[in-house]
């Protein structure tokens, strides 16, 4: 039964994707799908790749996290040189096949962008829960063949390089003109918040202008109409400094849409800001596998044993003697999670190269 309604929930979203996909047109449409499933053939093909006992564990740690970057920087490098040729550098006006393909492959293009999403996002959560459970979630032969026999070992790879890829995509897109423009945008907004409840409450003007709308509440105490006054003043300085952050965000971004229509200026902008994102995930994924190795490491069964048994009289001198058996379970349900967790960090073998690898493990 379980089977029957994935297929026809599968059924339907291809259909709607392939409905959307002709409609919006494969020269409009985002090609992450296509670049997942080429970023998924370049882990599976490193992944052959047994580096140990040839470089050293520095040198093991440093290649599994290039490999990282190659399976999310190519996919990104082939889709601008593919767009650059297909849609932006184009001379002459698409002929009536050309648009039919465009309609075609858009819609072949939107199925695979939604079959790799859930492709991606649910085997990470089929491995991370059969990791837990520690046996199949389905029985069919199938399966068990195509999922536990090859695809589950490379589950979580796939879904760091996705990540990974549509961290640095999205640090290219963004660019750091655009990024300088949000941060100024934000302090203006924020300032002008700041500088108008200083207005209202400090300043001889915005004070009488605040005593003034509090007046309007003539029902409510002196004192309460006005803070209200001071509240509706302080909001309505602050409306008028958005408005003038919005006007200077439009000119900013008008001025950085000329300066990175500049070929050299885009790339250098998006180059940058997509190796300072991609280099903010490295470090982030560094420091989660540390925590990973730390906690895998600790006796924690141990360690809660020990503080309930230096906590006996204390429960004995409250009645109830048997907490600290009950809450003696906790540790071992707490171990044998760090247990599971650790399994599934080394499931797969670039994920786990980086985890055993790690040359901070020898600071902890």
């Amino acid at each position: 039964m379980l089977e029957i309604i994935l297929i026809a929930v599968g059924g339907a979203l291809v259909l709607i994707s392939a409905v959307y996909g002709a409609l919006r047109r494969f020269s409009r449409m985002t090609w992450i799908g296509w670049q997942l499933l080429i970023a998924f053939g370049i882990i599976f093909g490193l992944g052959q790749i047994d580096w140990s006992g040839k470089v050293g564990e520095l040198g093991t740690f440093i290649i599994a996290l290039a490999e990282f970057t190659v399976a999310a920087v190519v996919p990104l490098i082939l889709e601008y040189v593919g767009r650059r040729l297909l849609v932006t550098d184009r001379i002459l006006k698409p002929g009536t096949g050309e648009m039919v393909f465009d309609r075609i492959f858009g819609a072949v293009t939107a199925i695979v962008t939604t079959l790799s999403f859930f492709l991606v996002v649910g085997a990470f959560g089929i491995s991370l829960t059969e990791t837990m459970m520690g046996k199949s979630l389905f029985s069919m032969e199938i399966y068990a063949v195509i999922w536990t026999g090859f695809f589950k070992k490379y589950a979580l790879d796939l879904f760091i390089v996705a990540l990974y890829l549509i961290i640095i995509r999205a640090g290219c897109r963004l660019g750091i003109l655009n990024g300088l423009r949000v941060l100024i945008v934000f302090l203006l907004v924020a300032g002008g918040f700041f500088g108008s409840f200083l207005l209202a409450t400090r300043v001889g003007f915005g004070i009488s202008f605040s005593q003034w709308v509090g007046g309007l509440f003539s029902g409510l105490p002196r004192m309460l109409g006005a803070m209200i006054g001071a509240v509706i003043v302080t909001f309505l300085f602050t409306a008028i400094c958005f408005v003038i952050a919005m006007v200077l965000n439009k000119l900013m971004d008008m001025g950085i849409r000329k300066l990175r229509g500049v070929t050299a200026v885009g790339i250098i902008d998006s180059i940058l800001t997509g190796v300072l994102f991609g280099a903010i995930f490295l470090v982030v994924m560094v420091g989660l596998y540390t925590g990973y190795h730390a906690l895998g490491n600790m006796d924690i069964d141990a360690m809660v044993n020990s503080l309930l048994g230096s906590m006996g009289d204390l429960f004995s001198s409250m009645g109830v003697e048997n907490l600290g058996d009950s809450l003696g379970e906790v540790g071992k349900i707490l171990s044998d999670f760090t247990d599971t967790l650790v399994k599934f960090v080394t499931s797969s073998p670039l994920s786990g190269m980086v985890y055993n690898m790690n040359p901070l493990l020898g600071l902890i």
